[in-house]
């Protein structure tokens, strides 16, 4: 009997540790660690006592004192793919697999996992490749964090498919402000070559909207290409769209097309808007820039818009060279410069070459010139923010619908350096433009067209140290009350050829080559120096401003400059 009973028991015993099963197994792969962010594969042995859905991994961040709990991951399958993110940078965290087998919860697996430093100055992110640059600043963004790349960055080894193995097309990176790029990109002179980027968003370019620092970085073939319908305003450029007090430092751009198809837009062949951001030694070469729009245009060829901001410490264009072609079209106004359309609240402009040849059809008001479309000081307080500067090229520009020109009802200025100048003291320029306008204006409008400035508002405007040496060539079917043409301009910084103001309509073409020393308007006062000739351009050339290297080609008639 007391064997029959042992037996029985060992059966209970038997069936009963059957009945609880072993204990589930996990097993964790191919493991992501970053900055931010842990992604791994999961699986958990498949087991009939496991509660459905009970599977589950808790992250807790482990410090000195105690642990918190960050996350939770439920998995709705034994095997799947789990992903934190918003973790901190140089952490560590125990990651706790649980599941819920014969009625209770059971830790089955534990680990610890490290995430990777913030780059730092000195031990920054190395970047190798184009996904890498994509991933690091977008997947795995710190701000305030510096990277560095290793190589040239090709982006046609770029890829970016989805979970269906369909490519898809970049964008650019933060394309928000809530997104904005903050950290700082140091390019060691290495190059970032054909990006091809299509969008709809407000913000567009390789960065959306920055925040941050990018020095040392070439870039080549570079081709953005943006459409929107919407009627909120869109910021465009081939590097970034909307720049807030960042620093662009040496960066140069080569061989690429910005085209920009939308309304009220700022379109800039480096940044698209730069609110009071910093832009030293730039370089925009063979740039080709093509702006349509319904409404409003700001157009620049290295900036559309720059401001400063009431610190003085941001807001600057120092040492830029651009140059390429721009064709634009705009229905009912345009700010365009060859550097930048519209500067604002005291902007800097120091050592800035440009040559670019424009093409212009508007049927609205219009400032266009060489350099600046239009340059406004803060508080209309007089200010020499802008100098030593030179203008080269052409601007052609006609008041066109379709294939008709038809009467503008509003001002144009059209000007080799700048075409509306308020409170601006320029000292140390050179112009040498080709201005070809063809032009019907109302009655009660004005066209105003110079190699300097195109009209220097009732607050004072003065231009020192200056070579003017260009053509304007202007055709008018309807003379405009107010049209003048002239080489330094008009309202408050007239100075004609003939000493009289002369509508357009009986001047076909003028030719000027000029020196001016000084040129000096203040309220009702007038000082206007007896024009120099080409052969003095070379002494006259020796200010105290800037020393140019002037070439002077007596035979031609004809004067060449450049910084020494």
């Amino acid at each position: 009997m007391k064997k029959i009973i042992v037996f029985f028991m060992t059966l209970v015993l038997i069936f009963t540790v059957a009945g609880c099963g072993k204990k589930p197994k996990a097993k964790i792969e191919n493991e992501d660690i970053r900055r931010s962010s842990y992604k791994f594969e999961l699986s958990v042995d498949e087991n009939d006592n496991i509660t459905k859905g009970s599977v589950l991994v808790n992250f807790y961040k482990l410090s000195k004192k105690d642990e918190v709990l960050v996350s939770t991951k439920t998995l709705t399958t034994f095997s799947e793919t789990v992903s934190v993110t918003g973790l901190e940078s140089d952490t560590e965290y125990r990651c706790d697999v649980l599941c819920t087998y014969n009625k209770k919860s059971h830790i089955i697996y534990s680990w610890v996992v490290k995430t990777k430093k913030n780059g730092t100055e000195f031990d920054p992110i190395l970047i190798e490749n184009a996904n890498e640059f994509v991933d690091y600043l977008t997947k795995d963004y710190s701000e305030d964090a510096y990277y560095e790349l290793a190589n040239d960055i090709d982006f046609s080894e770029y890829s970016n498919k989805n979970e269906e193995g369909v490519e898809i097309p970049f964008e650019g990176i933060s394309q928000t402000s809530s997104q904005a790029f903050a950290g700082t990109i140091k390019g060691n002179d290495k190059t970032i070559k054909n990006i091809n980027i299509s969008s709809s968003a407000s913000y567009n370019g390789l960065f959306g909207y920055f925040k941050g620092t990018l020095e040392d970085v070439k870039f080549d073939n570079v081709n953005v290409n943006v459409k929107r319908d919407s009627s909120t305003t869109t910021y465009s450029g081939l590097v970034c769209g909307y720049a807030y007090q960042a620093k662009f430092i040496n960066v140069e751009i080569s061989n690429s097309t910005l085209t920009v198809d939308a309304k009220t837009q700022y379109t800039g062949g480096l940044v698209g808007y730069s609110f009071a951001s910093n832009i030293l030694n730039a370089k925009n070469t063979n740039l080709k820039l093509e702006s349509k729009s319904g409404t409003t245009s700001y157009v620049g060829g290295l900036t559309s818009w720059i401001q400063q901001n009431s610190s003085d410490k941001y807001g600057k264009i120092i040492d830029a060279t651009v140059s390429g072609t721009v064709n634009i079209s705009s229905t009912e106004k345009l700010y365009y410069g060859g550097l930048v359309g519209l500067l604002k609240s005291g902007a800097t402009v120091e050592k800035a070459v440009v040559n670019v040849d424009a093409t212009i059809n508007t049927t609205g008001a219009t400032d266009a010139a060489g350099l600046i479309g239009n340059a406004k000081m803060a508080d209309y307080k007089v200010s020499d923010r802008i100098k030593n500067v030179v203008a080269k090229g052409k601007i052609t520009y006609k008041s066109i619908k379709e294939t008709d020109v038809i009467e503008n009802s509003s001002d144009v200025a059209i000007a080799g350096l700048i075409a509306s100048a308020t409170a601006v003291k320029l000292s140390g320029a050179y112009s040498e433009m080709e201005l070809d306008i063809e032009a019907k204006i109302a009655s009660d409008k004005g066209l105003y067209s110079s190699l300097a400035f195109g009209r220097g508002f009732e607050y004072h405007t003065e231009l020192s140290n200056a070579i003017v040496n260009g053509k304007i060539n202007a055709i008018t079917t309807d003379s405009a009350a107010d049209a003048v043409i002239s080489v330094h301009g008009y309202d408050g910084s007239v100075y004609n050829l003939s000493g009289d103001e002369k509508p357009l309509s009986t001047i076909d073409s003028e030719t000027v080559n000029y020196v001016c020393v000084n040129i000096n308007q203040n309220g009702s006062e007038n000082v206007w120096p007896n024009p120099i000739s080409i052969a003095d351009a070379k002494t006259a050339a020796k200010w105290d401003l800037v020393i140019w290297n002037v070439t002077v080609d007596e035979t031609n008639n004809k004067i060449d400059v450049v910084f020494s």
